[in-house]
């Protein structure tokens, strides 16, 4: 598995797509996790990596630290983004514009929204990145709620069609799935909400986009087939309710 997701995340970062690359540390480290790595390798690793992102903010806050880690060789517009979440309103005109005025207009919702199409502030790539500002605002605190109940939803449908099978393979490949789409919920809305930095990363299934929406969809083909081939597999050992066996029966003839 690391052979195959180095050679990737090297050529990522020579495009400087950080965000990218994340999906892919986050896609990594779940089937890490399932794949039974003991604990005592993964708690130094967990351990090395969040010391080493404390250690990161620490000198990218202190005099100097900028500068000194644009010489190690990080590209400005990461540094502007950094800057940007930590700070968000003191360049609210400029560095800052964006994720300034998506934390206003997720305010401006109040509990209940403005109303569907209600949108009245200028935010660059609303229909993208930007989206949950607009169901945020649209529908408000209990709109945006829906849509996280939502997506929690989904997940706990894939984690039973994970945990169901009996395929190792097919395991594999639903975590791998289920962290992308977590990942992406998590890092969108994060961002959007000024909790995280803002990486360009899509909202599934809502954000404007092709390929990601065609990924997302193919993924959900994925589990379905596990489900189905899982449902088969026990019709076939006996251990599938009465009622739905007739109905399985005929599927396999």
């Amino acid at each position: 598995m690391i052979v195959f997701t180095i050679p990737v995340l090297v050529l990522l970062a020579l495009q400087s797509d950080l965000g990218t690359a994340l999906v892919f540390v986050a896609i990594f480290s779940g089937i890490v996790l399932l794949s039974g790595v003991s604990w005592k390798i993964i708690i130094p690793v967990f351990v090395t990596a969040v010391t080493g992102i404390a250690g990161f903010l620490a000198i990218f806050i202190s005099k100097d630290g900028r500068a000194f880690l644009h010489q190690l060789g990080m590209p400005t517009y990461q540094i502007n983004r950094i800057l940007a979440w930590l700070n968000p309103f003191d360049f609210a005109q400029t560095t800052t514009y964006q994720q300034a005025q998506g934390q206003i207009a997720i305010g401006s919702g109040g509990l209940f929204g403005q109303g569907f199409n209600a949108s009245n502030l200028l935010i660059p790539v609303r229909e993208s990145d930007m989206i949950f500002t607009v169901i945020a605002e649209d529908f408000g605190f209990i709109g945006s709620v829906l849509v996280i109940a939502l997506y929690l939803m989904l997940i706990y449908r894939m984690l039973k069609i994970t945990l169901k099978s009996n395929n190792q393979f097919y395991t594999y490949i639903s975590t791998g799935l289920i962290m992308m789409l977590l990942f992406h919920i998590f890092e969108n809305i994060g961002a959007v909400t000024g909790l995280l930095p803002l990486t360009g990363i899509p909202l599934p299934f809502i954000s404007q986009g092709g390929s990601a929406i065609i990924s997302n969809l193919i993924g959900v083909g994925l589990l379905l087939s596990m489900s189905y081939q899982t449902n088969l597999a026990e019709e076939k050992s006996g251990k599938v309710p009465f009622k739905r066996k007739k109905v399985v029966l005929k599927q396999i003839k």
